[in-house]
């Protein structure tokens, strides 16, 4: 290929690229005016989803605190009709005699997990039909991350909106609350823990005196037979309206 030639297809190039670059800029206020109008279109639905999210993960952490960190009853439990709430919860044995079965900092946050996707997906449903929403419950991925007194949330909703042939995937979620949920369930750790030490006897006072000393009351509650005595703890620390559950089981 002669000179001649060359500097005809770099000509030809140059034309296109300057031609691109126009009709970029000259069609960019149009998207970007169909991305903010998309925006402004769907900002009650994604209120609506982050009031879902958050939501959840209120009645979650009083779920699961009923039920001694469990969202799914795991392993042993009893079932204890509470007269304050007026249903029957699962309350799981934190010590069988001198083995201690705890729910770990991992399980605990799984079952934030699951009880939170559960009922998120029961919220949404309320909101399908109007947007036409379209999810795959499976694809739903909830990743909780418990620091102290807090708690976050992020959920990759995979919802889509549909309009006509044209998909728009909702971006993830995130929400954050204050709460006092770890601190409970260290504290009910703490005293199975010291009760392990000694199976041989009971100390009802001694719960109650230590539970006072970090502002907590404790509930207990008794079922005896021949062949084992159940001990039923609650805790609450008056600051919140969290009760958390565990129990003992000895056998005789």
């Amino acid at each position: 290929m002669d000179k001649r030639g060359q500097v005809t297809i770099f000509i030809i190039i140059a034309v296109l690229i300057i031609a691109g670059v126009a009709l970029f800029f000259v069609f960019r206020p149009n998207l970007s005016e169909k991305e903010e109008t998309v925006t402004k279109d769907y900002a009650p639905l994604y209120s609506y989803l982050q009031d879902c999210l958050e939501q959840s993960l209120i009645e979650v952490i009083y779920i699961n605190s009923m039920q001694g960190g469990y969202y799914i009853p795991q392993g042993d439990f009893i079932i204890y009709t509470d007269e304050d709430v007026y249903f029957d919860s699962p309350i799981p044995y934190y010590l069988i005699n001198n083995k201690l079965i705890i729910p770990s900092e991992k399980e605990l946050e799984n079952q934030l997990a699951s009880g939170i996707r559960v009922e998120f997906i029961s919220c949404i449903e309320f909101a399908a039909s109007e947007y036409n929403l379209t999810y795959n419950p499976e694809e739903i991925i909830v990743n909780p991350d418990i620091i102290k007194e807090r708690i976050i949330i992020e959920l990759d909703s995979s919802i889509n909106i549909n309009e006509g042939e044209n998909s728009i995937r909702l971006k993830n979620l995130t929400v954050e609350k204050e709460s006092n949920y770890f601190e409970y369930y260290n504290f009910a750790k703490y005293l199975t823990e010291n009760q392990k030490l000694d199976t041989e006897n009971i100390c009802i006072s001694c719960l109650v005196k230590e539970s006072e000393a970090k502002n907590y009351t404790i509930s207990l509650s008794s079922v005896a037979s021949n062949e084992e005595y159940i001990l039923i703890n609650k805790l609450n620390n008056k600051k919140d309206d969290i009760i958390f559950s565990f129990a003992y089981n000895f056998k005789r």
